[in-house]
């Protein structure tokens, strides 16, 4: 959606209310004292009630919206902006709504995210996927006692990452020449401490399903892959054969690792699974286009705030 259409959508606060009352009213308010339904929108006190209870909700109860002192206005604006840009910042949210307060925008800007995480760990990798591992570089951790940091990966100076790439066959009647028969449909990347086999099986059992297929590596740690999914096919992969043979995974690495260097340039590790997340969330929803705007609409008040944080 560009700007034209969205301020001839959402000229001022009444029409952002009324889209916002109709999200609310498609996903059903529920009342947390006697867990009812169905309620009502009282237009003079702009909450919900219901009657036999005394109990009544704001419009942005139970949403990531409760508790924050942005208006209802900038929040759609907020949303404008994430579903154009390639990547959304604080410092972008601060400068475009002209405000001098930079933690109330941080804040914003990770509650939104944090909903759009939560939506997409619903969502299972299907069909034939790509599994590899690498390493982020971090902030530097420094210790107490002065002690050197270990190597390799042992090394606190760095994050093990797990990669993984749902891939799809591309139909295209007329074929280029040079053009992969397949792409990537979806992305999804964790970061750990250790990689250890116990905490990588259950990562596969949430974020795989168990009817797919997995293209990885001969490695010990993913011996148990076979019985946790359909298919598993290792190979024996050399060092220099690596992006012949798991084409996808490597190159979504080279652009997660490229966006970390050129836009936050260091990982904080108080944040360090939010990076590679936001990588995620724009490659997800790149087919989407239009209707990403209206996406973002109806996500934001299904999940309740749960990021707090606090700058010292």
């Amino acid at each position: 959606m560009n700007v034209l259409y969205y301020s001839i959508l959402f000229p001022d606060v009444a029409s952002c209310r009324n889209k916002w009352k109709e999200c609310r009213n498609i996903q059903r308010v529920i009342c947390h004292r006697c867990t009812y339904q169905l309620h009502y929108c009282k237009e003079d006190k702009e909450n919900y009630e219901r009657k036999g209870c005394v109990n009544y909700q704001i419009l942005k109860a139970n949403t990531v919206e409760l508790g924050s002192r942005l208006s209802l206005r900038n929040w759609f604006v907020v949303i404008h902006f994430a579903s154009t840009k390639k990547s959304f910042l604080a410092c972008e949210f601060q400068y475009q709504l002209g405000s001098s307060a930079y933690n109330l925008k941080f804040e914003v800007s990770y509650k939104f995210l944090q909903a759009i995480y939560a939506r997409d760990a619903r969502h299972q990798l299907s069909n034939v996927n790509e599994f590899d591992e690498d390493f982020f570089s971090i902030e530097k951790i420094v210790e107490k006692n002065d002690k050197p940091l270990k190597h390799r990966c042992c090394s606190r100076k760095r994050r093990e990452a797990l990669i993984m790439t749902k891939i799809f066959p591309v139909n295209n009647s007329r074929p280029i020449e040079d053009k992969k028969p397949l792409t990537i449909l979806q992305i999804k990347m964790f970061l750990l401490e250790y990689l250890r086999s116990k905490t990588i099986e259950t990562i596969i059992i949430e974020a795989i399903n168990n009817q797919s297929i997995i293209d990885c590596n001969n490695s010990t740690t993913y011996k148990k892959f076979k019985h946790l999914i359909r298919v598993h096919r290792p190979t024996a992969i050399p060092n220099k054969e690596v992006g012949m043979l798991l084409p996808f995974v490597h190159i979504s690495i080279n652009n997660v690792k490229l966006m970390l260097l050129k836009i936050f340039h260091i990982i904080k590790l108080i944040f360090q699974q939010s990076y590679p997340n936001v990588f995620c969330n724009k490659f997800n929803r790149k087919y989407c286009r239009e209707n990403l705007f209206f996406r973002l609409i109806f996500i934001v008040p299904t999940y309740k705030n749960q990021f707090y944080h606090s700058f010292e």
